[in-house]
């Protein structure tokens, strides 16, 4: 009876042992096999945080649960060695680019990637959120790099389809989707700008009901400016310029100069365009002016000089005149010698003056802008 129980006792260590060392050679056979993938810039894989290590090219920066390609010009790749779990692993357990370690080399179909956008890459979009539908044919991590603000987000850690709304910045995005199954892994990068904001126009000049000569300006407020034109003539059939060189920005402005010697003496109607990268467009309203392209007639210009004063006596002709200002040497300031004309033709002032050289620079303005001038040269002694 008792070698019996021995016997069997035998039987069962035996069969324990057995189920050990196949237990034994099943790990064995499913131990962790390794590869050398390719990092961008900035882009990161998982390390244990307890594990210090540096790679072979010395440019990681592995901390807070991983390893980070740091590259000073941002362009080229860092080369890691990892597990078939996409952990960062030592160099040594890495051999070119084959598994060792009892690793085998899979020869399963290769992991895709998919990731579907509302837009072409380097297209704009007028929103900024919109819906992401990210596709591979395996169980993979998902993430998503910033390429610009230099972070990473996982998206999904574990799964073969991700399709969700996504939010972001205004102005230009660069990202990359990643996808990581074991040894493999699967990017695709795509640009785009994201211009929400339609432009905004300020204010126009000349005034409505004012003189225009042929000068018209819009101030604005647009981030990102594609194309500016001035509209001018007649409501029913304007005719259409392009302003080139107005800048983007916060409280901007572009002058449209055109000829409007085929409107003196009538009155045209103008309005801007301003239209964005988004080809979203902006008008102005349509604003009536009276042309004048015609320029002040001086048909009297005297001036006489005794001790520090000077009589000026100055006749023009021009039924929309405006003022009559001179500047004095180098001076930037203007000082207004007359703003009327008596009886609408004449006028005569007497100005004092320091003692010494005075080099007079005369200015005859109408209201739509032209502008004519004289000199007057004396010594006040």
């Amino acid at each position: 009876m008792v070698k019996n129980i021995i016997t069997k006792n035998k039987e069962i260590i035996g069969g324990v042992l057995g189920i050990l060392l196949v237990l034994t050679f099943v790990n064995f056979a499913m131990a962790d096999s390794f590869c050398k993938i390719h990092l961008g810039n900035n882009q990161y894989v998982p390390v244990w945080p307890s594990f210090v290590s540096h790679s072979t090219d010395g440019r990681f920066n592995c901390e807070n649960g991983k390893c980070t390609c740091k590259l000073k010009s941002g362009v080229g790749y860092c080369t890691v060695c990892t597990n078939s779990s996409g952990w960062y692993a030592s160099d040594s357990k890495c051999k070119g680019d084959l598994c060792t370690g009892g690793g085998i080399i899979p020869t399963e179909e290769p992991l895709t990637l998919v990731a579907s956008f509302p837009f072409s890459d380097g297209g704009v979009f007028t929103k900024q959120s919109f819906f992401m539908n990210i596709q591979t044919n395996k169980i993979a991590s998902i993430s998503l790099i910033d390429n610009i603000k230099e972070t990473q987000i996982n998206l999904c850690p574990n799964c073969a389809s991700y399709q969700k709304t996504a939010n972001f910045k205004q102005g230009l995005n660069n990202i990359t989707i990643r996808a990581v199954k074991g040894l493999e892994f699967r990017q695709q990068t795509i640009s785009f700008f994201i211009d929400k904001i339609k432009p905004r126009i300020t204010k126009t000049l000349p005034a409505s009901n004012k003189y225009a000569n042929g000068d018209f300006s819009v101030y604005y407020d647009e981030a990102n400016v594609k194309k500016v034109e001035l509209n001018y003539g007649t409501q029913a059939s304007p005719i259409k310029k392009e302003i080139t060189g107005c800048p983007s920005g916060k409280a901007q402005s572009c002058i449209g100069t055109v000829d409007l010697t085929a409107f003196d003496g009538k009155e045209v109607y103008y309005w801007f365009s301003v239209t964005d990268i988004a080809n979203i467009a902006v008008l102005s309203k349509p604003v009536k002016v009276f042309v004048d392209k015609t320029f002040p007639d001086i048909t009297k210009f005297d001036y006489k000089q005794k001790g520090l004063y000077v009589t000026f006596n100055i006749s023009v002709n021009e039924k929309n005149f405006n003022k009559i200002l001179y500047y004095d040497n180098d001076d930037p300031r203007a000082k207004i010698l007359c703003s009327s004309l008596t009886k609408g033709t004449s006028c005569v002032k007497k100005i004092s003056f320091k003692k010494g050289l005075h080099n007079l620079d005369v200015r005859i303005s109408d209201k739509a802008g032209n502008v004519v001038s004289r000199s007057a040269n004396f010594t006040a002694a």
